[in-house]
């Protein structure tokens, strides 16, 4: 059986931002600075693979600004959530007998006879 590939964190940073040409070390150390804070406030390493924001982003900085913040909290959200399937009744055999209601006679069934 294969192993499944190591998950980085250097993966969610390649995945959701656009790495600079120039400059790259500073990127990369200000880059993984803010995700793991972002990682210990969210800490499900699984989300942070997964999660699509739509659009490539300029920086994990972004999240402590108010939109993004509350996009954030609310796809980390929808992520957790889970949604509880009603139980289904399983019905058992029939119990009694069944009553016979006699029809009422109308005018027309005692005409007819």
């Amino acid at each position: 059986m294969p192993k499944k590939p190591k998950r980085r964190i250097q993966d969610v940073v390649r995945k959701h931002l656009v790495a600079p040409k120039y400059e790259k070390k500073k990127f990369w150390a200000k880059e993984m600075m803010i995700l793991k804070r972002l990682m210990q406030k969210y800490n499900n390493e699984d989300f942070w693979h997964k999660v699509d924001f739509g659009k490539q982003l300029n920086s994990f900085a972004q999240f402590y600004a108010l939109p993004y913040d509350r996009m954030l909290e609310t796809k980390y959200q929808e992520f957790h959530l889970k949604i509880e399937t009603p139980q289904t009744i399983t019905l058992g055999k029939k119990v009694g007998t069944d009553r016979v209601i006699p029809q009422t006679k109308t005018l027309k069934d005692f005409l007819n006879g």
